[in-house]
This record gives structure tokens, sequence and C-alpha cells, in this order.
């Protein structure tokens, strides 16, 4: 990270970028390091809950073929409880991280560790909390999908749990991304803040579900599928996704928010950062 390193921003305001499309592809080629910044950040937080996750895919490939329900479940459930406080922490550091690209967006300049830091310490009671919601759902969504994948024969009731544990998972994490914009924006309770970002995660659905698709989906089938992949999107992870899923939600969200809410109610707010419309 670079410590002292100031947010970029536009001298004058006719070279402000006119839509949120523009800003984003501004932010991926000329200041790729606050990408780059935001996902190093992000892996120390996270460095818990892969070492959590690799403890657990390291435990699966060497369980017995004999047995191995008796093997797989405890794995499965100690791992999955340990990754829950790995969650709170990796939250702790992602939710600190939404301010600064909010800050990016709106053409304002200030530095990164500071802004980051005075985040945190703001932040930091919702963050953990947002990770254990994450934590505890993930641990018995991936408890639930293990029993009903060993004990759910018939074709139909398999389908329809597996589906309804990924419909629930997706819709509360998605939830939990959306309100890591929204709690910096607006001044809300958790819990009007939550519901308000569950609504925000609802309302864009396609965009919500290609997030959880690249998020979670395709890391976690691959890595099923070839266990050396994890250590491949470890890395991902680090240097591309973790920073650039962080810019594209905030400013897909600020556009939520004007097209919702800004526009009528925080005129001041609309499109800031951007050019002003004729």
């Amino acid at each position: 990270m670079k410590v002292k390193k100031k947010l970029r921003v536009v001298d004058s305001e006719a070279k402000l970028p006119k839509t949120r499309k523009e800003l984003f592809n501004i932010i991926f080629k000329e200041d790729y390091y606050l990408i780059m910044d935001s996902g190093l950040v992000s892996f120390l937080f996270s460095i818990p809950l892969i070492i959590v996750f690799a403890t657990a895919l390291l435990l699966l490939s060497n369980a017995p073929t004999d047995g191995i329900n008796e093997y797989v479940f405890p794995i499965l459930f100690w791992c999955g409880l340990l990754s829950i406080p790995a969650f709170m922490i990796r939250y702790l550091g992602r939710i600190s991280l939404f301010p600064v690209f909010k800050k990016r967006s709106f053409n304002e300049s200030d530095f990164f560790s500071s802004l980051f830091l005075s985040s945190l310490k703001e932040y930091w009671k919702r963050g953990l909390l947002l990770g254990l919601i994450v934590g505890l759902v993930s641990f018995l969504s991936i408890n639930a999908l293990a029993y009903i994948l060993v004990f759910t024969s018939f074709w139909l009731w398999r389908s329809l749990a597996i589906g309804a544990v990924i419909i629930i998972y997706f819709i509360v994490y998605m939830s939990c991304e959306y309100f890591m914009s929204v709690t910096n924006y607006y001044e809300l309770s958790f819990s009007d803040c939550f519901k308000n970002s569950a609504s925000f995660a609802l309302m864009d659905l396609f965009v919500s579900l290609l997030c959880f698709v690249i998020l979670v989906v395709i890391p976690f089938v691959s890595t099923f599928f070839i266990s050396f992949m994890y250590y491949i999107w470890i890395l991902l992870f680090t240097f591309i996704i973790d920073g650039l899923s962080i810019t594209f939600i905030t400013l897909r969200s600020h556009y939520l928010f004007d097209l919702t809410i800004n526009q009528v109610h925080y005129k001041e707010m609309y499109r800031k950062g951007l050019l002003k419309e004729d």
C-alpha cells in the first residue's frame, strides 16, 4: 500500500466524466494504484479467512474414501465455525475501503491511508456485524448443501433445496455488498440501511446476479473441482477482483441512489462527481 498516496482529482469541472461508466474506465486506466492498494489491504484483512479455507481444502483433499461422511461433516462444521470470526475481520477491512472510492467518485482529494483509517474507526462496528452475518450464513449454507447432497436422494427435492439455499445466500451476500456503499452515503440505522441495501440488490437483479456469479459462484465451483484454483483466486482477488468490485459496486450504487432518491430528495448529491447536465 502506498501510505502517502493521494487520491487523484480533476482540477476543472469541464474535465469531469459525463457518466459513471466513463468514470469507471478512468479509474481502471489511470487510477489502478487505487484498485491495487485496496486489493492489498483486503488481502491483509482476509489472511485469517484464507488460512481457514486452505486448511479445510487440505483436510477434505485427504479425506478417506471409507466413512467419508463421518470425516467430511466435522471438517465443514469446525472450519465453517472458524470462518465466522475470519469473515468478521475481512469485512472490517472491506467496509472501510468503500469511503475511499466514494471520495474518488466525488472528485474529492484525500490521502488513501488517512481516509481508510478514519473510515475504519467510524465503521468498524458495522463491518464486524456484516462479517458476522455473512459468516453465519456461509456456515449454515455450506453445511446445509453438504447435508442435502448426501441425504436427499429424490432429484426434485434436492434441486429445490439447493436452489433455496443459494437464493438465500445470494440475497444476504449482495445486500451486504450494497450495504457498504449505502452506510457511508446516507445516515441510517443498521436495520434501515440493510433493508434499503436488500431493496437495491433485488431492484438491480441482473447486475447483482452478475456480481454474485463472479465473486462467489465461479470461485467456489472451480475450486470444488480443482482445488489448486483456490490459490489462483487468491492472487486474482488481491490484484484485480477485490478493488475492482468495490469500484464497480460503489459507482453502480451511486447510479441507483441518483435514480431512486437523490434526484428528488437530495438534489445537491445528484450526479455528484460527474459533469453537470444542461
